[in-house]
């Protein structure tokens, strides 16, 4: 789970679980994977920024708390609010 949030936050996504063209394009050329298995290869790189830069700590967590909160949004207008959910995502960075 962890992974694919850092990529939706080079990503820039908007939504969760949906990546436009664009923002898959503007990922890849952040993580400079042109093929899969460079792909691959920057999904470990990014937990290490993560980790390493506070910075790039700071950037990440406001992005997945914002993400995770733009799901409550969606789901409070459809009456079906999950906030274990929200939690258990916010639980999963804090054990990173």
């Amino acid at each position: 789970m962890l992974q694919v949030l850092l990529l939706a936050w080079k990503m820039e996504a908007q939504r969760m679980g949906f990546f436009s063209r664009e923002e898959f394009s503007r990922g890849l050329r952040a993580l400079g994977a042109t093929t899969l298995d460079k792909l691959k290869k920057a999904l470990p790189k990014l937990e290490e920024e993560v980790d390493s830069n506070p910075a790039a700590f700071s950037s990440f967590f406001t992005f997945a708390f914002k993400f995770c909160l733009t799901v409550s949004l969606f789901r409070v207008r459809n009456t079906a609010v999950n906030t274990e959910n929200n939690a258990a995502c916010l639980r999963k960075l804090s054990e990173q």
